[in-house]
Order: C-alpha cells, then structure tokens, then sequence
C-alpha cells in the first residue's frame, strides 16, 4: 500500500518545512495583537503545518526518478540565492516585512518534488501558495486601511447607539454621552489583523474538506462574516453598556474576555455548519495496493529523504542570522512626517553618529537632507563627510553624491544586526572617494522612519580604511549571503579603498 509511503513522506516534508522557519517562528509572537495587525502572521506560520499534515488527503506516490530530484535541488539552490540576494539588499526591511516568511514558499516546491515528483508540485501547490501570507507584504494595502476601518466601526456603533435611544454625539472614532464622557472606538477594538487570522485559519480546514471549490470559498467568506458581526455586537455592547452604566463596567464585563470568546466561537460554529455548504470529510486519498513490501518502496526513495532533511537543516543554518537581526512593525513607517519634524530628526541623524564619534560638526540642512562632518585635526583632506536623509515608508540604501565621473569597487555586506552596508570608490569631477552607505530604522514619536546615511572621503591614500568585514565579525552566514549577493552583482573581490572605518563601526551599532 502506498499509504505508508505517503504518511513517511509527509513527515518528512513536516520535518524539513519545519527546520526552514523554525528560526521565522521564533522570532514572531505567538499573539495576534489589538496594537500590530501584522501579527497576524503567527496564525499562517503554525497553521501551515496543519496544511501539510492534511496533505495525507491527496494521492501521492514517493518520487524515484533522480531527474525530478536534481529539479528539486536547483529549486532549493535557486532559493538560497534569492535570499542571499534579498537579503543583503533590503537590509533591515528584510526581517521587517517577513521577506525570510516569503520566500518559503521555494523550499517547500523543492522539496515536495524531491519527495513525491511532478505530483507533488500539482497536488501540494496550495501549501506553497499559502505560505506567503506568512509575511504581511502581500496584504499591506488592507493592513494599512487598519484606521479607516476603525472609523468605520465607531460610525455603525454610534449610529446603532442612536438607534436604540441613547444620547451620544459623535467626533472622530470618540462616542461621547450626554455626561459629557467619551468612548473611543480605536483601530485596537476592531484590528484588521483579527480577521485576516481567522481567514487564514479556515482556508487549511477547507482544503481539508472534499467539496466544490466555490463552496470553500463561500464558507471561508462566510467566515469572515460572522466574525465581523460578532465584533460588532461586541462594540456595540460594551458601548451601550458604558452610556448606561459607565466605562469601568463595561470593560470589566465585556471587553476584556468578548474578543478571544467570540474568535473562537466563530471558529466552532463554522465547523459545525460546513455540511450545509455541501464540505465534508471523506478519509484520506486512497491507497492503491502495490506487489512489492512498504519497506522496500520506503527503502528504494530513501535519498529522497536523506536530501530533503539536508536541505531543511541548510535552510534552517541560513536562517539563524534573522536571530540578531533589527525588526520593527512595518506598520510603524506608513505615517506623516510634518516639516517641522526636520530639526529633531536631524538631531537624531547626529546623535547616532555621535554616539561613537562625539566630534561631529552639523553643516546645514537641504530639504530632507542635512550635512555633518568628522573632522581629521591633522590632515582636513582626511576629514569624513556625512550625508543624513530619512524617508518614510522606509527605503533601500542609495547613493547620494554625484556619480556622474562614474564609481569602481562597489560591494555589500549584510552586518549582525541585518542592516546592508554598501561600499564603493566614487569617481566625482576631478576628485576621487571613498564611500559608504547603509539606512537604518529609527524610532520618531509614535512610529518610525528610515534614517539613509551616507559617509564619503576623499580619497588619497589607504590609511583609515579598515579591514572589510569577514566571517568572524559578522557571522559565517551573513558573510556568505553578502558574498553571493556581490557575485550575482558581478562584485567578486575587495578593493581596500573603498571602506571606512566610522560608517562600518555606526552601521553596525544601530538597534
């Protein structure tokens, strides 16, 4: 029978997914919370599994053609260049946007081809596919609209409040009553992450479920539904509770227990009427019987096994940098930042330099940009020039100096904390410098920007350049992610001009 083969498979493709985001998984809460809709991640991250394992429903065979294996290997190969390659470039946006979560999507087709061929990419394609809203990127457009819908819930709630009666008024998302005491309906009480994360928990349970696709469809949606009546009764309970009896009752009665019991209630209820949407459950995919005995077919796919569990440990040992890695809430970058901000962020461009070199000069400031400079006492060809420039959303490192005479060297390394430091030699009119650049996150106010900086000196000879980065200072795997992302750059080499010593040292002191 294959079942058996299939069920060892399985465990298998369990195991090795498993290695490739146990470290993602570490680093994630294990709470969805009111304050960070992106968290909704962790429920697509642990329910992923629970996809694999109901995979056990699909008629699946273990793959013996070494054709199909060698496809799967490229795959996986395809991926770790990928990765070394986004990573490197999108510095700290990298963990801030789950792009590690995104890309899994490549080790899971690679094995699934090692392990159970061309059917295993046909029949376990949905797995792959689901993985990726394990980063919150490809659902930022409706993360970010986590304020409109708060607007949106107190509106219905004032509006159900009038309709029953009460006397309130309404200012933005505050309720206020004719005590002349308020309510506000934040984006916390209605966080688009919640219902994303029971999204994400129905759609497993409807790939188990045998039925018309439509059907799965309708149910998930009808899903979403009734979460969102359910948190409507419950913003309009604990507000009519609060116009009739006051704040400290209503959050004690209703608001602090309502959300968790009504997610988990939605959740019940769906289950039990699946049948009414034609889903059901039918056992696994059949097993056709086979001559030859489960151990000998177990045994004559054994390298299967043996490469996919290599391959998960891989995955897993070029994870483990995310470990150390800078992660803030990309929600945190999407606000305004107001012009008069400028001079405290220009503060706060000196300060992070200053922290390691309190000799820092301010030059002036040119719209978002301001110029500072470290001054050699002995030799001001020798001095450092810094250019300081924030943007929000955040934004890859660039250069900022004219390059019109043309650039040589040109290099970047991934450092500890996962910030990208690019180096290269710029050929600017008749002068020649040594340049560096990195962008970094820094908190401002209730939310976050992209602090770019860029560390340029003239370039006369080697003295004060430092060594370049190596796997002892920045850890085995980051140096050879940096040194794939220079190869596809066409970058092999190191040219000893090219870096500082004052950005590599503020580069990789940030967070």
């Amino acid at each position: 029978m294959r079942m058996h083969e299939k069920l060892f498979g399985i465990i298998i493709l369990f195991i090795a997914v498993l290695l490739s985001t146990a470290v993602e998984i570490s680093r994630t809460s294990f709470s969805v919370l009111d304050t960070d809709p992106t968290t909704y991640v962790i429920v697509a991250m642990l329910m992923l599994f629970t996809f694999i394992v109901f995979s056990l429903k699909e008629d699946l065979s273990l793959n013996r053609d070494r054709s199909q294996i060698a496809i799967g290997v490229a795959i996986f190969i395809a991926y770790l260049l990928i990765l070394s390659f986004v990573r490197t470039e999108m510095s700290f946006v990298f963990m801030s946007f789950g792009l590690g979560a995104l890309l899994v999507s490549l080790p899971i087709l690679s094995f699934s081809i090692i392990l159970f061929g061309k059917d295993g990419i046909r029949k376990l394609w949905p797995i792959a596919a689901y993985s990726l809203f394990a980063s919150p990127l490809l659902l930022m457009p409706i993360l970010l609209q986590n304020a409109a819908f708060a607007n949106a819930n107190a509106q219905f709630v004032y509006s159900m409040l009038k309709l029953f009666g009460a006397p309130v008024t309404i200012k933005g998302i505050s309720i206020v009553s004719s005590a002349v005491t308020s309510i506000s309906i934040a984006s916390t009480c209605a966080p688009v992450g919640t219902f994303i994360a029971i999204v994400m928990f129905l759609i497993p349970v409807a790939y188990l479920y045998n039925g018309r696709f439509s059907r799965k469809v309708a149910w998930v949606a009808s899903g979403l539904g009734l979460m969102l009546l359910f948190n409507f009764a419950r913003m309009f309970g604990i507000a009519y509770s609060w116009s009739y009896y006051g704040l400290t009752k209503a959050i004690a009665i209703f608001h602090l227990f309502a959300g968790q019991i009504f997610f988990y209630a939605a959740i019940i209820i769906m289950l039990l009427i699946a049948y009414k949407y034609g889903l059901l459950l039918r056992g696994t995919g059949k097993a056709k019987r086979r001559k030859p005995r489960i151990i000998y077919g177990i045994r004559s796919a054994g390298y299967g096994f043996v490469i996919v569990l290599a391959l998960g440990v891989v995955a897993f040992l070029f994870t483990l940098p995310y470990l150390k890695a800078i992660y803030v809430s990309p929600m945190l970058f999407y606000r305004s930042v107001n012009q008069s901000d400028n001079i405290a962020l220009y503060r706060l461009a000196g300060s992070e330099i200053a922290a390691s070199y309190p000799s820092l000069s301010g030059l002036g400031a040119n719209g978002t940009r301001y110029a500072f400079v470290l001054e050699n006492l002995t030799d001001s060809d020798y001095n450092t020039y810094i250019i300081a420039e924030y943007a929000t959303p955040p934004s890859s490192a660039g250069l900022m100096v004219n390059t019109s005479g043309g650039q040589y060297g040109a290099a970047s390394y991934i450092l500890q904390n996962g910030v990208r430091l690019g180096v290269t030699t710029v050929v600017s009119g008749n002068y020649t410098f040594a340049v560096d650049y990195f962008t970094i996150p820094e908190d401002f106010g209730s939310g976050a920007l992209s602090m770019s900086y860029e560390f340029f000196r003239l370039l006369r000879a080697h003295s004060g350049s430092c060594e370049p980065p190596s796997y002892q200072s920045i850890g085995l795997f980051n140096y050879v992610e940096s040194v794939i992302s220079n190869a596809l750059h066409g970058h092999v080499g190191y040219n000893p001009d090219s870096l500082i010593c004052s950005a590599y040292s503020v580069a990789s002191s940030a967070g």
